[in-house]
């Protein structure tokens, strides 16, 4: 039971990430049933990042309209323009693993209080 309790939950998650940049963090708050006001603080971030990454996958590093669309549309002004070679130095790989090393924690203290308040961890 607990197999497909975890496929379906992957699933969920899966489907969520297709999802629009900017409602992200909106269903993700939704679906765990949580209020982490400072999650929407590192939203943008994590848009940049995800989008930024989406650039290596599927264009080679080499800004394009997907990627300027997605951070216009989370209202983040891009330091590239169509055609920039966006890849990242060493700062901003350890840029984005403490942005997403604040989102899990985030994401886990907000479920843990929410979820767990009655049981000791």
């Amino acid at each position: 039971m607990s197999d497909l309790v975890e496929q379906a939950a992957m699933r969920e998650v899966n489907q969520l990430m297709y999802q629009k940049p900017e409602n992200y963090m909106k269903a993700l708050c939704k679906l765990l049933s949580i209020n982490a006001p400072d999650i929407n603080d590192l939203s943008p971030h994590y848009i940049e990042i995800k989008a930024r990454r989406d650039l290596a996958i599927h264009n080679g590093w080499i800004c394009n309209e997907v990627y300027l669309r997605k951070l216009s549309d989370a209202k983040i002004e891009s330091k590239f323009v169509l055609g920039d070679f966006t890849v990242p130095d060493e700062f901003y790989y350890g840029y984005s693993v403490h942005i997403i090393q604040r989102l899990a924690d985030t994401i886990y203290e907000a479920s843990k209080t929410t979820h767990f308040s009655k049981i000791q961890i």
